[in-house]
């Protein structure tokens, strides 16, 4: 089960290109693309080195105005929804 205490790190089978400020993911394993808004491309970005999720959220708040409650909702949220996808994988 993911939580904001569990550690994620990239799924080393997939695939990422930045185009214009975006980053689209694919999975090599099932074929399965994702596109990232600048957001989660910056999420994505602090997931080239194993990661939790409060670690990650934590970033976030400095770089967003955001409150501590939403940011962790968020960020558990696209999680796991990487992880559904493959993206990630828990550690």
């Amino acid at each position: 089960m993911l939580d904001l205490n569990t550690t994620v790190e990239r799924n080393p089978s997939q695939l990422d290109c930045e185009l214009d400020g975006e980053f689209v993911l694919m999975c090599t394993e099932t074929g399965k693309y994702f596109k990232l808004d600048k957001v989660s491309a910056l999420i994505w970005q602090l997931l080239e080195t194993p990661q939790t999720g409060l670690a990650i959220s934590s970033k976030m708040q400095e770089s967003y105005d955001v409150t501590e409650e939403q940011c962790n909702q968020e960020v558990l949220r696209f999680l796991t929804q990487l992880a559904d996808k493959q993206f990630i994988n828990i550690t």
